[in-house]
């Protein structure tokens, strides 16, 4: 079933619902900007770097990637809520992985979900390998080891928040494989065993559409009456909403799955970024490079109150549709440039002279705890001492042969411990060991963007 034309009243019914609620975040030239739903009140909130991805908190907190890996935590006016924040990822994704992709804040602002991909077995003869993807998190003001939350790394990726413990996912073209659906729920936050690297007692898969095998990104309404689901892999260019009679984390929910009701159709144009109003009936999505709203109405009676599609913004990608309304006058944005005081650059006094923008990586100091074994390394992680000569960002990573072994992240100023803990396939991998060798890397960012590292080997014995 495609949208069905709207007469007038409708259009203006639809529009008359939208204008005063909440805020829709998007990226225009790089740069975060805010704008009431109906298009008005456009506000720009940054300038100085370039970010994508952005999305909101319901008390209006932005949280956008920049193009160097780093989470911005921000207000509608872009000040900074705290220092920018590193995944496990790091700064380049590490070795086979990479990411993070499209993260999410959580409603009340405290967690982030993200993608990644991670590179897995190459064939000498045919020089392929196989990309999984997978579902990580991280606490939205400070790095996370990614042991807190586990991981979900079958194939699902692109989370969405559903709630503010419960996420959706999506793995294209998972029902052709024996055993798998192609959309997941996590219930996030309930992780038992703190050794393992994955969360899979907690995570269930939810459904498949024989008539959709490639829903690859998506969005639940808050009250979780409403699923959109973005169908297709490459380029997207519909949109399949559905009703949802029984909703996760109920047990349920696996024998009484959503039902399609209807297709938002891009024609030629790809899709992207489907967001729920805060009252479940509308959704604004990506058309192309600009932003479009729809009324849809109660899906539970199909869609008979689905409205006419409407161009709100122009040149508006990502958009993310939040409750808080707009809370900055236009014409002020912050400048996050690297250097300047708003991303922890000094400050510029009337009567002094300007700043200079700060080019000096930090001065990194790695060593290794003393007195660890091979074994106790492995199930706990390999401590090492970081110094640091200002606040920075941490990433660690310990490579065994090429091939990485373990990692851990943090932030932090002066001297402190990271753990660098090894994920279950590692421990597998190296568990016959009785020595083992490990190049490990440690690389610091600072506010203003330097990235300085230190590395030092290190033999660990059983």
């Amino acid at each position: 079933m495609r949208l069905p034309a709207l007469t007038a009243l409708l259009a203006c019914c639809a529009c008359a619902a939208t204008a005063h609620a909440g805020s829709i975040a998007f990226v225009r030239g790089d740069n975060v900007w805010v704008a009431a739903p109906d298009g008005t009140h456009q506000a720009q909130v940054t300038t100085g770097r370039r970010f994508a991805s952005p999305s909101q908190a319901d008390d209006g907190t932005i949280v956008a990637i920049d193009d160097g890996n780093a989470l911005y935590r921000m207000t509608q006016a872009g000040v900074p809520r705290n220092a920018p924040v590193f995944t496990w990822l790091g700064l380049g994704g590490g070795s086979g992985f990479s990411g993070p992709y499209l993260p999410r804040v959580s409603p009340d602002g405290t967690k982030i979900a993200f993608g990644f991909y991670h590179e897995q077995g190459l064939d000498p003869v045919t020089g392929t390998s196989n990309i999984v993807g997978g579902i990580s998190y991280t606490w939205a003001d400070h790095a996370t080891d990614l042991h807190e939350f586990g991981l979900i790394r079958q194939g699902w990726t692109n989370p969405t928040w559903a709630a503010n413990d419960l996420t959706v996912s999506f793995w294209p073209g998972a029902d052709v494989l024996s055993g798998y659906a192609n959309v997941l729920w996590h219930e996030v936050g309930h992780k038992s065993d703190a050794s393992s690297d994955t969360d899979n007692a907690n995570a269930y898969q939810w459904f498949d559409d024989p008539d959709a095998s490639y829903g690859s990104f998506g969005a639940v309404n808050r009250q979780l009456t409403s699923l959109a689901v973005g169908e297709g892999v490459g380029s997207v260019t519909s949109i399949r909403l559905y009703s949802i009679p029984t909703a996760p984390p109920a047990a349920a929910a696996q024998d009484d799955p959503p039902v399609y009701r209807c297709t938002i159709d891009g024609g030629a144009s790809e899709l992207a970024s489907p967001s729920w109003s805060p009252d479940g009936g509308d959704i604004a999505y990506q058309q192309g490079s600009d932003t479009y709203v729809v009324h849809v109405g109660d899906l539970a009676q199909g869609c008979v109150g689905l409205g006419q599609p409407r161009r709100v913004l122009t040149d508006a990608q990502g958009p993310a549709w939040g409750p808080a309304d707009v809370k900055i006058a236009a014409g002020h944005p912050t400048d996050l440039a690297p250097g300047s005081p708003a991303d922890g650059g000094p400050p510029r006094g009337g009567d002094t002279p300007p700043a200079v923008a700060d080019v000096t990586p930090p001065t990194v100091r790695v060593s290794v705890v003393a007195h660890q074994h091979l074994a106790t390394a492995l199930a706990r992680g390999l401590r090492i001492r970081v110094g640091l000569d200002e606040p920075a960002a941490l990433q660690g990573n310990a490579a065994a042969g090429g091939r990485l072994a373990a990692g851990g992240a943090s932030s932090s100023a002066g001297t402190t411990t990271l753990s660098l803990r090894f994920p279950r396939a590692a421990r597998r991998r190296l568990h016959g060991r009785r020595s083992l060798r490990l190049s490990v890397t440690v690389t610091a960012r600072d506010a203003a963007g330097n990235i300085g590292r230190a590395r030092r080997a290190v033999t660990l014995r059983r």
